[in-house]
């Protein structure tokens, strides 16, 4: 990430305190959540200094951060197109290539707009451009998607533990049984097999975890 001197007082830079969850908040319980106490948040510091946004690190050095914002309707389309472009890159290897194109972002974006109503929280993560989507639903997390182009670079973690704080109930999730970078992510979380398993065709099955 690129670092930035200590910002001095200055009307360029903005100050914002904030309160970051930890990634053990789904251990706690839901009244503390949200509020900064019981050990749950961490204080620090934001600056923001025209579009970018920095954070003071342990060694006192400022670094650009990504930030992770909820979506609703003004940002539902870059959201979807997240999630369709990364949807079909994931899944060519076994779906046919018309119900992969299928998957537009107007079609994605009735998937997710349909979940919200259903009371799904929706996260974007934003660097200089919208990079990755996610979703929870109490305790499930889904829709995990980072583009293509921008993965393998930390962003993935990222919004899982983002998304692991978020939940109101014990963090599960469901991933293919091939999709094996996606489960090395899960099992470095601490995320483990629950038994259970859904077959998506003949020859795939999809497989829970939890991270209890």
């Amino acid at each position: 990430m690129p670092k930035r001197d200590k910002p001095e007082s200055s009307p360029e830079w903005t100050l914002q305190r904030s309160c970051a969850p930890r990634h053990n908040a789904h251990r706690m319980p839901p009244e503390s959540r949200n509020k900064p106490s019981g050990g749950i948040f961490g204080f620090r510091y934001l600056f923001r200094r025209e579009k970018v946004w920095y954070t003071e690190t342990d060694n006192s050095e400022f670094v650009e951060i990504s930030m992770i914002v909820p979506v609703n309707e003004t940002n539902l389309l870059q959201a979807a197109t997240i999630h369709s472009i990364s949807w079909k890159e994931s899944h060519r290897a076994f779906c046919t290539p018309d119900f992969i194109e299928t998957h537009t972002p107007d079609r994605q974006r009735e998937y997710l707009r349909n979940k919200m109503n259903n009371g799904t929280k929706l996260y974007m993560l934003v660097e200089e451009k919208p990079i990755g989507v996610v979703s929870v639903t109490k305790g499930l997390i889904e829709d995990l998607y980072i583009l293509p182009d921008m993965q393998n670079m930390g962003y993935g973690t990222k919004l899982l533990l983002y998304a692991v704080g978020q939940c109101t109930d014990t963090p599960t999730l469901w991933i293919l049984e091939n999709n094996i970078n996606a489960e090395r992510l899960y099992r470095r979380i601490g995320f483990k097999e629950t038994g259970r398993k859904n077959a998506i065709t003949n020859k795939l099955d999809e497989i829970e975890f939890a991270l209890t």
